[in-house]
């Protein structure tokens, strides 16, 4: 799998969980309503791979990929 593949991977994961049917609510519920989308989509000017989510609450993370094999 490539890092892009992975992202891909991940914005699929974090968006599914912004639309939960309410299976995971008690795991996930500081993570349901957010916003995930690619570093370019995010208008960040890097060359990695990554996912900017943004939470309900206004807390900002970013997650960077890197291949290591």
């Amino acid at each position: 799998m490539e890092e892009q593949d992975f992202q891909d991977v991940l914005i699929d994961i974090f968006d599914s969980l912004s639309y939960d049917d309410g299976y995971y609510s008690s795991i996930f519920d500081k993570l349901m309503g957010n916003n995930c989308q690619s570093f370019s989509n995010a208008g960040l000017l890097t060359c990695n791979k990554g996912v900017v989510i943004n939470l309900k609450d206004g807390s900002h993370f970013q997650i960077t990929i890197v291949k290591d094999r």
